[in-house]
């Protein structure tokens, strides 16, 4: 398989933790409420209903664990994938599993 016909899970070096956490999204200095559905050490799948550009940069204040910046990977309204830039070790799977969550299969 070609480098361009991998997908994007292909392309992923770490795998994913499914979870259900609510956090605020900070875009031009407006926030807006919105729930993470999966994670990994340094990104995030995020489902918010607004429209948000690829590229666009961003904080994010998740609950217990603190805020993140980041950018936009990619878009698929609702679904945003996130890439976490900035922040406190960006260990977003490890604090999942201290809290007792599971891998997904």
């Amino acid at each position: 398989m070609s480098a361009e016909a991998m997908s994007n899970e292909d392309k992923r070096s770490d795998s994913r933790l499914d979870v259900v956490w609510r956090a605020l999204l900070t875009v031009d200095g407006i926030s807006y409420p919105c729930e993470l559905i999966n994670v990994s050490t340094a990104g995030a799948l995020m489902v918010l209903d607004r429209e948000l550009e690829m590229g666009q940069q961003f904080l994010l204040d998740i609950a217990e664990l603190g805020q993140c910046g980041g950018r936009v990977a990619w878009c698929n309204r609702p679904q945003y994938g996130l890439q976490l830039l900035i922040g406190d070790d960006l260990k977003l799977k490890e604090f999942a599993d201290k809290i007792g969550l599971r891998l997904k299969a």
